[in-house]
């Protein structure tokens, strides 16, 4: 009895045995492997200077504007600051960098937002020029380098738009044209509606300045009434308040890649 009891409880530990060792060799792992996109991602922005399709040339006497005058460029610079991007959900991101654009040099024809956080932009926002506090800080650095050409004094501040060149007045002669535009009354929001999306990659976007529509509309610029306005007196307020309003026709979002 002894003896069928033992090999009764043999046969069933192998039976337990061999089962166990079936579904151990049944099972299998599987490994899911997942990958992960960067939250941010620097995007360049690159001003391109216009004069309507026309790219930006220097020293040529052969852009007219919406006034008749022929003229010329030999220097465009100006300063943005107060920089903002504003997403489709509301949230914006903004920048205190104080950047210089010079359309004879490709050094400063653009500006780096670092590790701009992913999403759809919708609305740019910045100002034409140097804020208060900045403009009566004296001798600063970078882009604010007096050797840049665009510092006046102590008092005055900087020169935030500076357009110098040539052109021919309405009996055929040849005048220059010196437009330096400053002080704190010329500090000029603007805002323009944009559309490119961040997903965590390097992006270029592309913004057009056309230095013909700051001289068309809402007001019309003749220099045939003023070609040297230096913004330093009573009597260029009105010059710099239909500039200030121009302002906001004249840049606009081209495209980004």
């Amino acid at each position: 009895m002894k003896k069928i009891f033992l090999l009764s409880f043999l046969a069933l530990s192998v039976l337990i045995l061999n089962s166990c060792k079936k579904k151990k060799t049944n099972t299998t792992t599987t490994t899911t492997t997942t990958t992960s996109t960067a939250e941010a991602a620097d995007v360049t922005f690159k001003m391109e200077n216009v004069i309507e399709s026309k790219k930006m040339k220097f020293g040529v006497l052969e852009f007219v504007n919406k006034a008749g005058n022929t003229y010329s460029v030999s220097e465009l610079k100006y300063y943005l600051s107060g920089i903002e991007f504003t997403k489709d959900n509301g949230i914006v991101v903004t920048s205190s960098q104080v950047s210089l654009i010079d359309a004879a040099d490709e050094a400063f024809q653009s500006f780096d937002m670092k590790q701009m956080p992913n999403g759809t932009y919708t609305k740019m926002k910045f100002y034409i020029g140097v804020s208060s506090f900045r403009n009566h800080n004296g001798l600063q650095e970078g882009a604010l380098d007096p050797m840049h050409g665009m510092f006046w004094s102590w008092n005055t501040g900087y020169i935030f738009f500076k357009h110098d060149g040539q052109f021919i007045d309405s009996l055929g002669v040849t005048k220059g044209v010196s437009f330096h535009l400053g002080t704190d009354a010329a500090y000029t929001k603007i805002e323009i509606p944009v559309n490119f999306t961040v997903n965590g990659t390097a992006k270029n976007v592309f913004i057009k300045f056309d230095l013909n529509k700051l001289y068309e509309a809402p007001n019309l610029i003749d220099f045939d009434l003023g070609n040297n306005q230096q913004s330093t007196t009573a009597s260029d307020s009105a010059w710099i308040a239909k500039m200030g309003q121009n302002f906001n026709y004249s840049f606009s979002f081209d495209h980004a890649e």
